[in-house]
């Protein structure tokens, strides 16, 4: 047995947008488990604000910004 997974990337600069579309690809799902996983990399102050109130209940943890050799 085994669990039917998708992993799709979409990028955007648009908070609202990001969220539109998790939320038309999550209504493709024929079923959905109690738990649903969003990332995001949110790179600015006002951009993480504005996260924050879209979702308020949401847990945000620091990222160690990537480096390029």
């Amino acid at each position: 047995m085994g669990d039917s997974r998708a992993y799709p990337v979409f990028r955007t600069s648009d908070a609202v947008e990001a969220w539109t579309q998790a939320l038309r690809l999550k209504a493709l799902l024929e079923e959905c488990d109690d738990e649903v996983i969003l990332m995001a990399e949110v790179l600015t102050v006002e951009d993480t604000r504005r996260m924050a109130a879209v979702l308020p209940d949401a847990r945000f943890d620091y990222v160690d910004p990537r480096w390029t050799p």
